[in-house]
């Protein structure tokens, strides 16, 4: 028997340093901190599987994950298990580049990026079906999360569109859901 217990943790601080009139020295640590915790389960705010995935894009390539076909591969691309997602609750997106500006991954926007509908991480839903897309920034991450997930089924559009724009991109992805 596997058991995943899963969670996510953003953070964001800052330092705010100013001077007041009377020449006071004043610094302020603002900070807004979120833990997504996900236990062992197939209920509204639980997940039984992740996929985890490192992969390079060549700048102007694309890549298409299948959520109902993903398969799970060593460092040497043996593939390890298959993951069939039947609902898919969160997904993190990192783009590990560093070179700020150089390009970035477009989430979505139809599969190759060829502007047909596709599914990418909606508002209520993982799945839309239409060409929206958003963006990753070198160094930046893209986050979503719904605690009831949205169901995938073995149809083209669960597709999760990933494409290097304007520069070779390299990504970590997590996938966190419910097997079938």
């Amino acid at each position: 028997m596997t058991t995943v217990v899963t969670g996510i943790t953003s953070t964001v601080k800052a330092l705010r340093a100013y001077s007041l009139p009377g020449g006071e020295a004043v610094r302020e640590f603002p900070e807004v901190s979120h833990v997504l915790s996900l236990p062992d389960g197939t209920a509204t705010s639980t997940a039984d599987d992740v996929y985890v995935f490192t992969e390079t894009i060549t700048a102007t390539a694309h890549t298409n994950l299948d959520l109902f076909a993903l398969s799970q591969e060593d460092s040497a691309g043996t593939t390890l298990r298959a993951i069939i997602m039947a609902n898919v609750k969160a997904i993190l997106i990192k783009n590990t580049n560093t070179a700020g500006g150089a390009g970035y991954i477009q989430i979505g926007g139809g599969t190759d990026g060829a502007g047909a509908a596709d599914a990418w991480a909606g508002v209520t839903t993982p799945f839309e079906t239409d060409a929206s897309t958003s963006i990753v920034p070198p160094g930046g991450h893209w986050q979503w999360y719904s605690p009831t997930g949205g169901t995938v089924t073995n149809s083209t559009a669960n597709i999760l569109h990933l494409g290097a724009l304007s520069a070779n991109q390299t990504y970590e992805i997590i996938i966190i859901g419910d097997h079938t």
